[in-house]
């Protein structure tokens, strides 16, 4: 929660700590990675928030945001 609350205060270096701590205590929690992806989509960090989508879709391929977001970034 803390990440999320940083990502959207605009501390992003924050949020990223913290989505990092999150992600070492759990590393299969596609929950982490589509919001550290969404995190990076906000920074206009297209290639991150990619690389971050493809992590959410290797956990749960039918998470239905991360494809949708994924293909967004995929038509700039």
């Amino acid at each position: 929660n803390a990440a999320n609350i940083y990502g959207e205060l605009g501390m992003f270096a924050l949020s990223e700590k913290h989505f990092n701590q999150a992600i070492m205590l759990n590393p299969n929690k596609a929950k982490y990675y589509f919001n550290f992806a969404v995190l990076y989509h906000r920074q206009k960090k297209f290639d991150s928030a990619k690389v971050f989508y493809n992590k959410v879709l290797a956990l749960n391929p039918d998470h239905v945001e991360a494809r949708k977001q994924l293909k967004r970034l995929s038509l700039n």
